[in-house]
């Protein structure tokens, strides 16, 4: 057999007539209730003469994904229960709506892949399971609570364990289980990573570090985190904080659940200890699919987990899912799971304020400071925070930063950011102001670019503050460009508190809520989302705290074409801290006058050189270019603006580099934007994507530069003015 013939076999779906039959039954009836879906669907080859209709998984938020119309009574086929995703990953939750024969076949298929994962790992069917997720009373809208909660009727020995009365529960309520009964030495353990966070913080903290569990065996099962939802997490650290809780003569075997709201079939952990490798229960088909989302992909090739579930009898049985992975046996069902899609991943502002815990806090690197410098010096200039400050220039601060974190390219943007900075003065009005005097100012740093917090900072030095408390930004496993701008940002701090002799700023790699110094800062500065604002303010408001909350939300920027502006300027502008940057432009406005054929000759130029710039910058930065995360981004939301395209038949042309993530939108062809539309493209540009419009077809985003400098406004203000303001739009 020739490669050729080998790779198109390898692509083909084992499935019987009658199944290909049944799956395709089920999808006709969804169809024929919802036909709005029919845009979305990809209709994907599993073997020479056969083709499934697969939809994106995005659907079960933007659609209803099932055979039921609105609203569900339980009553003339009606749906019966609604189970809702958990809203970690976005804000919209995914919806699965079954009936009885919905309920039935979920039941049947998670009690079969139990009873699969026990039989692989040698546990005996009557081994009792301690659930920290809670019981499906108390989580209704949770499919995960349900599954615990079918396991018990089917009679496995299931006991819930509350965890909403503290982590410590746990111990409490397993010392009694222990003194009550003889069979709790051997024990399956289950629960998502953020429950086992929220014990391994309980014993990090209250227990020492302590084991706090008697037993001979337990089997460890996580789900959630370990598909990239807990994104600060490695799985190492994981492992290694939970074998901590028992003592050294327990066999403690750490596996995983893979299974989610859309699906109603699991898959669990093949080897143990679980080393990211599922096979799926008795219902469950697994694929790889293209980055394209239109073929099937030969095993061992990296593509988005694609599922065929025969459980999804109410709902769509083939779906493609934002997890990447490979698959490794097709025969009995075996993947690789290798990440998350860097759709919704790479474009968060602030990625180190979540309502969860973290435990790869960064201890391997002593900031430089003025704690470093010579005796002398420090005798010498001591006393310098009561003297009348003095900025340094832009040239010494640029000779004075470690450039190893940096690159041609990001240099480049660094010096961007630092024209116009002597501004004597402007200096002079701040520094005899002293408006800060004596204060700590607490502020959460972007984790798109790293030069935004240095703006006000520089601001609050000049104006007497007396220290900052800099939260540094998450780093994600799917994410190669955060660590970077942690390193620069490291970087920029060292120099900074060089050149004003005095260590000014002190970096936290903690999360923001875990750690306590921010509640003693008379202001708190937030680069981040609109929800990531939210989070801290209610967080500020339960602990009644006097800490003022500046708050520089969601920020969108457009740029206004010129007649003579170029192509290649424009997509420079584009590429700048690789199109991340919270002010980056994602929208360009393109001259009234302009002929058709001139807007799609410029659309396509522009395309052209924002591939080439943002293809250098990467090729710059090696942990970018062996990613191979770039085939990925975007995927999944162009499939979505399509299909919004399509339902107002309106003739998109999209021009795409996936090697490097280079998207731009050409939405010239059209007089009037359908306003969902525009709000999808707005949402989804940044990270190489950019939006392309003619005249005045929608209200422009905002003018401002990519990186406004010292002096410059920012959201309409002064740097300094916004120490003076609440809230996103002020007091």
């Amino acid at each position: 057999m020739t490669a050729p013939e080998k790779a198109i076999e390898s692509r083909e779906v084992p499935l019987t007539p009658e199944q290909i039959a049944e799956l395709k039954g089920i999808c006709a009836r969804t169809l024929s209730a919802h036909p709005e879906l029919s845009p979305w669907i990809r209709n994907i080859p599993i073997s020479k003469n056969e083709q499934l209709p697969f939809l994106p998984i995005r659907c079960f938020r933007l659609a209803n994904v099932s055979r039921f119309s609105e609203p569900g009574q339980g009553k003339h086929g009606d749906w019966t229960k609604e189970f809702l995703s958990s809203g970690s990953t976005n804000a919209l939750r995914a919806r699965h709506r079954m009936a009885a024969q919905g309920l039935a076949a979920y039941r049947t298929s998670s009690c079969e892949g139990l009873v699969a994962v026990e039989k692989c790992f040698g546990i005996a069917s009557t081994t009792p399971i301690v659930s920290l997720v809670p019981s499906h009373e108390v989580w209704p809208d949770s499919s995960l609570a349900a599954m615990l909660s079918f396991w018990r009727e089917a009679g496995f020995d299931v006991h819930w364990v509350d965890l909403e009365q503290g982590a410590g529960n746990l111990e409490r309520q397993l010392s009694e289980l222990q003194r009550n009964t003889n069979h709790f030495q051997e024990f399956i353990l289950f629960g998502t990573s953020l429950h086992h966070l929220q014990i391994a913080q309980w014993q990090k903290t209250v227990r020492k570090g302590q084991p706090f569990i008697d037993a001979k065996q337990v089997w460890c099962f996580d789900t959630g985190g370990t598909k990239g939802r807990t994104q600060s997490v490695s799985q190492a650290t994981l492992h290694s904080s939970i074998r901590s809780w028992f003592n050294e003569s327990c066999r403690v075997s750490l596996l995983s659940e893979y299974g989610m709201c859309e699906l109603s079939s699991q898959a669990y952990s093949l080897h143990e200890p679980h080393s990211q490798t599922f096979r799926c229960a008795p219902s469950l088909k697994v694929l790889a699919v293209s980055p394209e989302l239109d073929r099937i992909l030969p095993s061992g090739e990296k593509g988005f987990l694609g599922f065929i579930d025969f459980a999804n009898v109410d709902s769509w049985p083939c779906i493609i899912s934002e997890d990447l992975g490979t698959t490794l046996e097709t025969e009995n069902d075996i993947f690789s799971l290798e990440g998350r899609a860097p759709d919704a991943t790479v474009k968060g502002c602030s990625l180190n304020v979540r309502e969860t815990y973290r435990f790869d806090i960064d201890t391997t690197t002593t900031p430089l400071s003025f704690a470093t410098a010579t005796a002398a010096d420090q005798s010498s200039l001591q006393n310098n925070t009561t003297l009348k400050r003095k900025l340094f220039s832009a040239h010494e601060f640029l000779s004075s930063i470690q450039k190893d974190a940096w690159t041609n390219s990001t240099l480049a943007d660094l010096e961007g950011c630092l024209e116009n900075w002597s501004a004597p003065e402007n200096e002079a009005q701040l520094s005899s102001a002293v408006s800060l005097k004596g204060e700590t100012i607490a502020i959460v740093a972007s984790a798109n670019i790293p030069i935004s917090w240095f703006f006000p900072v520089t601001h609050a030095w000049l104006m007497q503050a007396e220290s900052i408390i800099l939260y540094l930004p998450s780093t994600r496993q799917d994410d190669p460009i955060s660590a970077i701008v942690r390193r620069q940002i490291k970087s920029l701090v060292d120099a900074f508190n060089l050149l004003t002799r005095n260590d000014f700023i002190a970096i936290r790699n903690e999360r923001l809520l875990e750690d306590s110094s921010y509640r003693e800062a008379h202001r708190l500065l937030v680069f981040g989302t609109d929800g990531t604002i939210k989070t801290i303010s209610d967080e500020l408001f339960r602990r009644k705290s006097k800490t003022k909350l500046i708050g520089l939300g969601h920020f969108q920027n457009s740029f206004q074409v010129q007649n003579e502006t170029s192509s290649s300027f424009v997509a420079n502008v584009c590429a700048q801290w690789m199109g991340r940057g919270c002010l980056t432009p994602v929208e360009l406005e393109l001259p009234p006058a302009w002929s058709p054929a001139s807007c799609a000759e410029f659309c396509k130029d522009v395309f052209k050189e924002l591939s080439a710039e943002l293809s250098q910058r990467a090729f710059e930065n090696k942990s970018i270019v062996t990613s191979s995360l770039h085939q990925f981004a975007h995927q999944h939301n162009l499939a979505e603006v399509r299909a919004l395209a399509a339902q107002s038949a309106l003739g998109l042309t999209i021009w795409q580099d996936s090697k490097i993530g280079a998207v731009v939108v050409d939405l010239t062809r059209t007089q009037q934007l359908p306003e969902d539309l525009l709000q999808k493209t707005r949402e989804f540009a940044g990270c190489g994507w950019v939006n392309i419009v003619h005249g005045r077809q929608a209200p422009l985003l905002p003018l401002e530069s990519p990186a406004p400098g010292l002096w410059e406004k920012h959201q309409g203000y002064y740097w300094q003015d916004w120490f003076f303001r609440t809230g996103k739009d002020g007091e």
